[in-house]
Parts: C-alpha cells; sequence; structure tokens
C-alpha cells in the first residue's frame, strides 16, 4: 500500500489497520471469508467479494445499537435488542483495491456491505430492521462516522 492509501474516510495504512481492528472489537467472532477476486471495471483495479460473519453481543449492542439499550428505552425497541443480541450475521461485501501502476502498490480502496438483507432475516419486517439502523452508529450500507472506526 501506498503511504497514502485512503479507503474513503481515513489516510495510511497504519489508520485502515486501526480501523480494521476496532471493528473487531465492536463485534464478537469476525470472520471475514473471501468469496472471489476479480478484474475491476475501472483502471487498474481488483474486486474482492467477501462475507462476513459477525456475532451480535451485548457490547456490539452498546457500541454500535445504543439506541436499542438506553435506559427509558421503549419495550418494543429492547425487545430488539433481545431478539439481535447473539445473533450470528452474514453480510455480503465487496472491496475495490485501486492499484497504482507508477510505484506498484494499492492507492486506493473502497468497500461496500449490505448489513440490512441479515437483518431482515433476524427481524422478518423491514420496519423492525429499520428502526435497529434509527440512532445506530452504523448505516444499512455499513457506513461508520469518522472517528468511529
Amino acid at each position: 500500500m501506498t503511504p497514502d492509501v485512503r479507503d474513503g474516510l481515513v489516510c495510511g495504512p497504519k489508520a485502515i489497520l486501526a480501523r480494521w481492528t476496532m471493528f473487531s472489537l465492536y463485534f464478537d467472532d469476525v470472520y471475514v471469508d473471501l468469496q472471489g477476486l476479480e478484474k475491476g471495471r475501472v483502471g487498474n483495479s481488483v474486486v474482492a467479494t467477501t462475507i462476513t460473519s459477525i456475532t451480535i453481543s451485548s457490547n456490539s449492542l452498546r457500541l454500535v445499537f445504543p439506541q436499542l439499550v438506553e435506559k427509558g428505552g421503549a419495550d418494543s425497541v429492547i425487545s430488539l435488542a433481545d431478539k439481535l443480541r447473539g445473533q450470528r450475521l452474514e453480510v455480503r461485501g465487496s472491496v475495490v483495491f485501486e492499484w497504482d501502476n507508477t510505484i506498484g502498490r494499492v492507492s486506493k480502496m473502497r468497500s461496500q456491505s449490505d448489513m440490512l438483507t441479515p437483518l431482515l432475516r433476524v427481524f422478518g419486517s423491514l420496519e423492525d430492521a429499520s428502526r435497529v439502523f434509527d440512532g445506530a452508529m452504523v448505516t444499512p450500507d455499513c457506513v461508520w462516522p469518522q472517528g468511529l472506526l
């Protein structure tokens, strides 16, 4: 990787590694399974498709979905937390690695993941799955606010 490699939010290999480390602290039993690699559509890029398996722990609820466990929350919100706790989610995603030919290193990365679909499987309704993201620290497409990851 180039010293100034970017992932869309942070710059540099150490910052990117720190984000991955934080992700592994937010969820239990993180496992990334590489499904495939293919040449990208743009320039010299490679697209890695993945399935990331995570377990929602009490720590995940507190740090990622705090609105589900805050004191004084509605009973229906607390029941969402109870249903989510302990669930093993398979989050499908991809990472595009852009290659810089002049120095022979990765210069940019872009990742995207779908957290909504596995939550639809858990809750069985779009309404409940969307309520999980209302006030969450992550979006349905697995975007984290700057500084959180």
